[in-house]
């Protein structure tokens, strides 16, 4: 039985993507403006306490951000937050996310173009040094990403009834991962 063509080539980028796993891996955060929402929301989540409970202060005079952000990508990280915040099980999570969300770049991209210069495409996506840096924060836009690959391959490649639930549901659960996904 002859090895379908296909399912060579997904195999050959996952092997091209799979140093992401190893690659620029931190067990520390670098201070930004979203992480720690982030992380006090999973960890009510992981607790069993409303999401709403972050503490957040506001200042009238300052906007310093949201009171709370969507649930959807606390929800995909409160697994790895329930027993202490492991930097490095973030970093490998996000690491799934980007290589997931390449891969479903490159079925996109090859029902366009041809298998190598799909490879090279997504290769070059995928080392560029500024989404290096980017996998290695705690912030919900690869995982919004990846669901949004996800979407625009279901829709399309599904006509069906099933598919266009799926899309729905998918839709939906991406706008709580970033709001920006209802615009």
């Amino acid at each position: 039985m002859k090895f379908p063509k296909k399912i060579a080539e997904l195999l050959l980028v996952v092997a091209f993507l799979l140093p992401h796993l190893f690659l620029n891996i931190r067990h520390t955060q670098d201070w930004g403006d979203d992480f720690a929402m982030y992380l006090i929301e999973a960890k009510n989540i992981a607790d069993h306490k409303p999401v709403g409970e972050t503490r957040h202060v506001t200042n009238p005079n300052v906007m310093l951000g949201p009171v709370n952000y969507p649930v959807g990508y606390p929800l995909l990280i409160s697994p790895l937050v329930k027993n202490g915040i492991d930097y490095y099980k973030l970093n490998l999570l996000q690491s799934v996310f980007l290589i997931i969300t390449l891969v479903l770049g490159f079925i996109f991209l090859r029902n366009y173009f041809s298998r190598t210069a799909s490879i090279l495409m997504t290769m070059i996506l995928a080392y560029n040094p500024s989404l290096m840096g980017f996998k290695i924060e705690v912030i919900s836009d690869l995982s919004f990403w990846m669901f949004l690959n996800i979407i625009i391959l279901l829709v399309l490649k599904s006509r069906s009834l099933p598919g266009v639930i799926a899309i729905a549901a998918l839709t939906g659960f991406s706008i709580h991962i970033r709001s920006i996904g209802l615009f």
